[in-house]
């Protein structure tokens, strides 16, 4: 008996020495890394030994508790001397360490062969799998499901369970108690589910909420998804414990940042480290009271985790520091400041700032046209400079005359002609980053604000992808579109300014790649410390789409601003304006009105409000932490996103608001294409056939794609920026008026036809303007009804026109 015990006990045993050693003595053929050659040579030694076969089958039962012995001890051992890194290895240790003793105290009261026969009933399950547990306690993702496994197994007894379990649960308790307590992840823990990694960066070493204008951007960071320097906290879900929910992690998470950024505001004396001073015995009430509510033996009586309890008690220090965070920076100018800064640039609030920006980019977009892809043999044109395209045309014929040589040399010629064509869309992209991000500078500075702290954050940059796509979209609709009238744009003398390749491309494919590349812009904000406490990621998120959607807004007021001077200057001293002119300029003051309409709008009812809306609500004794702050920003975001028309249900007015900057472009982009001094007067030049069927399609896109949408939508909506919107719109109730007639399409009509309104007028004017309808028209109506307008020299009379 006593040789079998300190066998069972780890302990060396002369006549039982290969029980412990079974490899040691095993033939060089014998299979010994598996458990089923273990049990077939233990069964065998056994035998072997020159004892009772009942005796013999007692000993093959209980040997094996002594192999399992020495490698659960060895990682108690391990655990205590210091040798085991980890949340997990450790607490596992000490687990097992409380189950050894008991099965020490087992082994030495155990007297007699029943008593010992009695102990693999007890152990051989535990001690199986808490070796499978010490071999994959390394690695989280693969212990935790065996951990789960032993303490979910009724074949282990409930004593057992409780110790192991009580153990992790509290290694775990520990460590989050600290984190949410103090804002630390404690060293050696590298398997906990949060990590706290710190930037060593100057920025980051002195930042803090109090003196977040101060924090400068990093000069590595990437494009899109850049990290402000400081400390970046992480959420493992694969390493979450059973009974830790990733809701419950997510909580947890939030507690520790709301945590960690208050400490690092907080006045500690000597101006030493928080935990410097926790270490010298410096009392914290608050994170005091918060770890023992957390590291509580009560949350997991039984080895079971109280998952309610501990909700409820990290809730309730979040709510804590939020309070105190907000006490603290609720009232400063920075947080101020910054939230006026992210409205000014992705809400485009200071009109200063992006009117300047548009005025100095959009020339550079409508000369910077995208390369076509012409026919094989040769090569883009749209991007280099006319000396170059002969160049490239000429190296073009020499290859076609090559290619005649052999097949190798074409596959050469081809691959040269890809490579130009990347060469040149590279160039391309890296000349509208440069132009776009000079600008943004240049609308700072003209503003005053390039050197306000709050504002240095911000870069103006451009996605290659999106002018990658913008490029594949203008290429393919120019393809399709091209046909010998596009061709021939350059009648009468148009056009002269324009290569080959930019008048095979229609005005409105030239106006959807000008805007393709204005959603390509998007700004770089390396938001301060703190302020991604109270703006969330998904408000960035709609930030961006918000400021593209007043970008493409702002760029389509610009041209129109641009196009009004050209009328300007055609209608000076004009006293016989061209019905073409009439039709176009009738054209443009209805854009202008939609456009200048819906900017205003955006700004005032929408903006605006919202704003004073916001800073009532954070400046109410309402708003008392920053998790509440953050609900009424995001409210905020939302409610100006639902009024600009970018949530669900509102796809119609967002399509129409794109189409109404396409035409406007389009028409700016057929004034600055066909001089409009050489088709302004009455009888002097023909009006080039392109124009007029431009404006025939302009007036159609208007009054289907935009004007119809406006009216069925907004005319009939109850909500309240509905409302806001049409109450503009419909000032002077002309839209209601026309709301309900049908909509005749107005056929193309000859240089000598007047011009047409893009609304059917009323029926008063029928009489007085019927005989100036074409007979296609008064066949397509069924009535005399004309287009023109009932005063159009009202209009030209203003533009300085008798």
């Amino acid at each position: 008996m006593e040789e079998v015990k300190c066998c069972l006990l780890g302990f060396s045993s002369g006549l039982l020495e290969q029980a412990l050693y079974p490899s040691s003595t095993t033939s060089a053929g014998r299979p010994t890394d598996s458990e089923a050659s273990a049990e077939v040579h233990q069964r065998l030694y056994c035998q072997s030994l020159p004892f009772h076969p009942t005796e013999q089958v007692l000993l093959q039962r209980v040997l094996p508790l002594g192999r399992s012995y020495r490698v659960l001890q060895q990682a108690a051992q391990d655990v205590a001397v210091g040798r085991s890194e980890g949340l997990y290895p450790a607490a596992i240790g000490n687990g097992i360490g409380k189950i050894l003793e008991r099965y020490v105290e087992a082994v030495k009261t155990a007297s007699t062969p029943s008593a010992l026969s009695a102990l693999p009933a007890a152990y051989a399950t535990t001690f199986a799998l808490l070796v499978k547990i010490v071999e994959a306690q390394q690695r989280a993702e693969v212990c935790l499901p065996l951990l789960d496994r032993f303490l979910l197994n009724r074949e282990v007894p409930a004593v057992f369970r409780r110790l192991l379990g009580e153990s992790v649960w509290l290694a775990i308790l520990y460590t989050t108690a600290h984190y949410v307590a103090h804002g630390v992840v404690l060293h050696a823990r590298p398997d906990y589910f949060i990590s706290l990694i710190t930037r060593n960066t100057s920025a980051a070493a002195t930042s803090s909420l109090s003196t977040i204008s101060q924090v400068k951007p990093s000069a590595g960071s990437s494009a899109q998804a850049v990290q402000p320097p400081g400390e970046e906290h992480t959420l493992y879900v694969d390493r979450l414990p059973r009974g830790v929910s990733v809701d419950l992690g997510l909580l947890i998470l939030a507690a520790g940042k709301e945590r960690r950024v208050l400490l690092r505001d907080a006045d500690v004396q000597g101006g030493s480290d928080y935990l410097e001073q926790l270490a010298l015995g410096s009392q914290d009430e608050a994170a005091n009271a918060v770890f023992h509510s957390i590291f509580n033996v009560q949350l997991c009586q039984g080895g079971v985790l109280a998952t309610e309890e501990l909700t409820a008690r990290v809730e309730a220090a979040k709510t804590l520091w939020s309070k105190a965070l907000w006490m603290k920076v609720g009232d400063l100018p920075s947080l101020r400041a910054h939230l006026t800064a992210l409205r000014n640039i992705f809400l485009c609030h200071r009109g200063d700032i992006w009117y300047a920006f548009v005025e100095r980019v959009l020339p550079v977009l409508a000369r910077a046209h995208a390369p076509r892809r012409l026919q094989s043999g040769t090569t883009p044109t749209g991007a280099a400079p006319p000396h170059e395209n002969e160049e490239e045309e000429k190296h073009g014929l020499r290859r076609a005359d090559a290619g005649r040589d052999g097949a190798g040399e074409g596959d050469d010629a081809g691959g040269h002609a890809q490579a130009s064509t990347s060469l040149a869309a590279a160039a391309r992209y890296a000349f509208l980053q440069r132009a776009a991000a000079d600008a943004f500078l240049f609308a700072l500075s003209v503003s005053n604000l390039r050197d306000v702290p709050s504002y240095e954050t911000f870069t103006m940059r451009v996605s290659s992808s999106g002018v990658e796509q913008a490029d594949a979209a203008f290429a393919k609709g120019s393809a399709d579109e091209e046909s010998p009238s596009t061709l021939a744009s350059g009648t009468g003398g148009q056009g002269s300014g324009w290569r080959r390749g930019d008048r095979a491309a229609s005005a409105e494919d030239v106006a959807k790649h000008l805007l393709y590349v204005v959603k390509s812009m998007y700004v770089q904000y390396i938001p301060p410390q703190g302020l991604p406490l109270i703006v969330s990621q998904k408000s960035m998120h709609y930030y961006q789409r918000l400021l593209s959607f007043h970008l493409s807004l702002r760029f389509a007021l610009q041209a129109l601003a641009v196009t009004r001077t050209l009328f300007s200057e055609a209608l000076l001293t004009n006293t016989k304006p061209s019905a073409d002119l009439r039709h176009a300029f009738t054209l443009f003051h209805l854009l202008h009105f939609l456009t200048s309409t819906i900017a205003y709008y955006m700004q005032v009812d929408v903006i605006s409000v919202c704003t004073a809306k916001l800073e009532e609500q954070l400046s109410s004794p309402a708003c008392a932490s920053v998790e509440q702050a953050k609900r009424l920003h995001d409210q905020f975001i939302w409610n100006v996103s639902e009024a600009s028309f970018l949530t669900d249900g509102s796809e119609a007015l967002l399509h129409a608001c794109e189409s109404l900057n396409t035409c406007a472009v389009t028409l700016y982009t057929m004034c600055t294409r066909y001089r409009i001094p050489y088709w302004a007067v009455e009888g002097i030049n023909e009006t080039p056939i392109e124009v007029r069927a431009m404006l025939s399609a302009l007036q159609m896109r208007v009054q289907q794609d935009v004007v119809a949408v406006f009216t069925g939508h907004l005319g009939l909506g109850g909500r309240q920026w509905e409302r806001a919107l049409w109450g503009r719109l419909d000032f002077n109730k002309f839209f209601s008026q026309h709301r309900t007639r049908p909509a005749v399409l107005a056929q193309l009509r000859s240089g000598s036809a007047s011009a047409s309104a893009v609304f059917q007028q009323p029926s008063t004017a029928i009489a007085a303007a019927g005989s100036r309808s074409s007979g296609a028209g008064r066949r397509a109506s069924g009535v005399g009804r004309s287009t023109t307008p009932r005063n159009p020299r009202e209009s030209l009379r203003r533009a300085g026109v008798e």
